[in-house]
């Protein structure tokens, strides 16, 4: 039969509508085939170092390739390094012995003081190499730090500072960088000193400042100082020095004189203090003590006020317990002075008689006469601890003043003479020694016609 026009319209459209509906089957098909598969299917993250996301595999990602910043190129964390977060966040563990990032050094602690901070900076002074770091002083630098006692700025022995930083025997150093200075008197010859005798007296050889003074010679530490004999000078055991060591002109071959004592006149006022300065140059009366080892160096000035008796006396061990007025202070550590007035030498006792312990106690008689008081300024210095035999003392210097009108006469004249005599005691414990220095007959110390001579000298 054959089909009209209409027919073959329906039957196309059927045709394309199976078409589609198949297409459609098939879509839906497709779809919850994979769809489900696809749930089915698991993908895992890949990791990507350097993207600020810490994943499994990394122990760090600080958003960077870089090595060198506490996280590796590989999203490690490096030695030395902590790190937090992310993106993470790294930082240097000082104190744990390894230098990393900023650190500038690491000794293993997070200690101040010892070269490396506690922040891990070297500290100023210091210089410090390795890991874990060694640090050292840099002695030299003028900073003290460290081990070191002082630092002068140089690396030189023998200046006060050592090489190594040490307060050299016989120096004190101050301030920074260090000063250091040489302690005259401590015995020790360091630095600039040519002696050092133990005291900072001057007037005994070794100055005050530790120079050998002029007229002496000095060896040993400490320094024992002689005079030169001979030399014109009057140091300090010689009574006289007229250029030569020859007897029978007066001065003696070991520079003593051994017949009388010049009393100079004072040049100006006169303070009694017990101090020697004015009486440099004068001549010196030199008595020693053989059983103790004490010596003694008198000398006398005079002025229209009165006689001034000094005396300088090196005694290791100062002792002195008389203390009652008119005692007996010959017994102890004391200077004695006899004086024949106008050298008369009449009768069988001196005119004036007067003992002075280191305590300024006083024993005095005129004439016999034990009621008599002397008219007297005393000054004592003691250079020791007075009655400890445990210690070395150095001695002690006095110095005394009688009044003219005490002793009942006017001031000398010019050339006037006079006898004299002084004397040394030195006491060690229970027992005494005197030394007098003229006494030329042997006898009693106050007999008029055992003393020697003193003359007035104008100025």
């Amino acid at each position: 039969m054959q089909q009209g026009p209409m027919d073959l319209g329906w039957q196309q459209h059927f045709e394309s509508r199976g078409q589609i509906l198949i297409l459609r089957h098939l879509f839906v098909s497709v779809f919850f085939l994979f769809g489900n598969f696809g749930c089915m299917l698991h993908f895992p993250d890949v990791a990507a170092c350097g993207d600020g996301v810490v994943v499994s595999g990394e122990e760090c990602d600080d958003g960077n390739v870089d090595d060198g910043d506490g996280c590796s190129a590989d999203c490690r964390v490096e030695t030395g390094w902590s790190c937090t977060g992310a993106p993470s966040r790294c930082e240097s563990s000082c104190g744990n012995g390894v230098i990393v990032g900023q650190e500038e050094c690491d000794d293993g602690n997070v200690d101040d003081g010892d070269g490396c901070s506690a922040d891990c900076r070297v500290e100023t002074g210091w210089s410090c190499t390795g890991a874990p770091s060694h640090c050292e002083s840099g002695c030299g630098d003028g900073a003290i730090v460290g081990q070191e006692e002082c630092d002068d700025g140089n690396a030189d022995d023998g200046d006060g500072c050592s090489a190594d930083c040490r307060v050299e025997s016989g120096w004190s150093c101050t301030g920074v960088p260090s000063h250091c200075e040489s302690g005259c008197g401590d015995g020790a010859i360091v630095g600039q000193e040519e002696c050092d005798d133990g005291n900072g007296d001057g007037g005994d050889g070794c100055s005050e400042d530790c120079r050998v003074e002029t007229g002496y010679s000095c060896v040993g530490q400490p320094s024992v100082c002689d005079s030169t004999c001979g030399d014109r000078i009057v140091a300090f055991d010689e009574t006289c020095d007229d250029g030569n060591t020859e007897d029978g002109d007066g001065c003696s071959g070991d520079c003593q004189v051994m017949d009388r004592y010049f009393v100079p006149r004072a040049a100006g006022p006169m303070v009694v203090d017990g101090r020697l300065d004015e009486y440099e140059g004068v001549q010196r009366i030199v008595l020693t003590v053989p059983e103790t080892g004490a010596v003694a160096v008198f000398r006398l000035m005079w002025d229209d006020v009165g006689l001034y008796i000094v005396v300088d006396v090196r005694d290791t061990d100062l002792e002195a317990t008389i203390t009652e007025q008119d005692g007996q202070v010959w017994r102890d550590d004391a200077m004695e002075i006899v004086l024949d007035v106008g050298r008369d030498g009449t009768g069988n006792t001196s005119d004036a008689h007067i003992i002075i312990n280191i305590l300024e106690v006083v024993i005095d008689s005129l004439h016999g006469d034990m009621s008599w008081s002397a008219t007297l300024a005393t000054a004592v210095r003691m250079q020791g601890t007075l009655g400890d035999p445990s210690d070395e003392d150095l001695g002690y210097q006095m110095e005394v003043l009688i009044h003219w009108d005490s002793l009942g006469v006017p001031a000398p004249m010019p050339a006037e003479e006079w006898g004299m005599d002084v004397q040394l005691s030195d006491r060690r414990g229970d027992e005494y020694w005197q030394v007098p220095w003229w006494n030329s007959d042997g006898g009693w110390t106050g007999n008029p016609q055992g003393l020697g001579t003193m003359e007035f000298m104008g100025q």
